[in-house]
């Protein structure tokens, strides 16, 4: 009876040993399986400059944590507004104009940035707008200021200044068919004085509609303004923002992401004045009030259109969307952005 016991015991004991054998190798199996699958299936990595993975990664991030600044709470000293143009820049500076801080002489509006200096030849653009940014921003008194400016970004992290960094972008086409106009028709408002330094400088511009400028591959609806595009203008002052379209996407993106309090859109302006004054409170309390009484001040509104616009063919529109399409990827995310800071802030 022992005998058969003991035979009993280690014909179990083995039958265990080989059982634990067996699901070890079953594991380590399944494990080596699933890593060669996720490496066979894993994306190639690419360069900033070209990486369409780049933009996936970083539109997943925007997805899992979009929103940095949902509190009002945050001390700054300046609200730096880069202001793209025809993009409703100018009803934002009256917003700021009609906010309280300003009219109790709490805040102070800088314009002067309207138009900007040229780089010296023997110099980079980029480190050239560093160096004079800074250099302006150290000569200007430190008192809380509304800065409006049409340089494209730059990064002045490291100034003394607390900065908030807000924009407003438009639909691509639109705002280069307005833009087109406006060089050639202006809008209803009076010609202040820096309008009229930048427009001394045009030279005579065709006389055609923006279509007969397509058709004809004209440099003031295609080159030149491909050039100033929403997406180089986000991007930077580095060459590669105005040559590679691909870099210019990727860093305006980044760019975006981490810096910028808000990047409203233009054809939803109500809302963009509402995240903005629930971000940037005391000083733009109010605003959401303040923009109702604008739009219903008909003279303020009819007078900042663009006069004689004419709307592109669909035959322009398929050409030009087409060229654009780096500026509708940019468009597109900001929008996407927008609207998860609106429901991340309850709006």
């Amino acid at each position: 009876m022992g005998f058969l016991t003991a035979i009993t015991r280690r014909w179990f004991s083995k039958t265990a040993g080989v059982a634990l054998l067996c699901l070890m190798i079953l594991s380590i199996s399944t494990f080596l399986l699933s890593l060669f699958s996720s490496v066979a299936h894993r994306p190639k990595s690419y360069p900033l400059e070209s990486s369409s993975v780049f933009e996936t990664s970083l539109d997943q991030r925007l997805n899992s944590k979009s929103i940095k600044f949902l509190s009002a709470e945050r001390k700054f000293d300046l609200i730096l507004f880069h202001a793209l143009p025809k993009c409703g820049s100018r009803t934002f500076l009256t917003l700021a104009e009609w906010s309280e801080d300003y009219r109790n002489g709490l805040m102070t509006i800088d314009t002067s940035l309207y138009t900007l200096p040229a780089a010296p030849s023997n110099m980079s653009r980029e480190i050239f707008m560093r160096d004079f940014l800074t250099r302006y921003l150290e000569k200007i008194p430190k008192k809380y200021i509304f800065l409006y400016t049409h340089a494209r970004f730059v990064d002045l992290r490291k100034h003394e200044w607390r900065m908030r960094y807000v924009s407003i972008i438009r639909d691509p086409l639109s705002r280069l068919v307005s833009w087109y106009y406006y060089l050639r028709n202006r809008d209803g408002t009076n010609l202040t004085r820096s309008e009229m330094q930048w427009r001394s400088k045009l030279k005579d511009l065709p006389n055609e509609t923006f279509d007969q400028c397509v058709q004809n591959s004209g440099n003031d609806c295609m080159a030149k303004f491909l050039s100033i595009s929403t997406t180089s203008f986000f991007c930077g002052y580095d060459s590669k923002c105005s040559a590679d379209g691909n870099f210019a996407l990727a860093r305006a993106k980044e760019n975006v992401v981490r810096h910028f309090d808000v990047v409203g859109i233009m054809e939803d302006y109500s809302s963009f004045v509402q995240v903005v004054e629930s971000l940037i409170s005391p000083t733009f309390s109010g605003a959401v009030n303040n923009y109702a009484r604008f739009q219903q001040g008909t003279s303020y509104v009819s007078n900042m259109k663009t006069q004689g616009k004419i709307l592109p063919s669909k035959e322009t529109r398929q050409i030009m969307i087409e060229k654009l399409s780096y500026d509708y990827k940019f468009y597109n995310f900001v929008k996407t952005r927008f609207y998860q800071q609106k429901r991340a802030l309850g709006i």
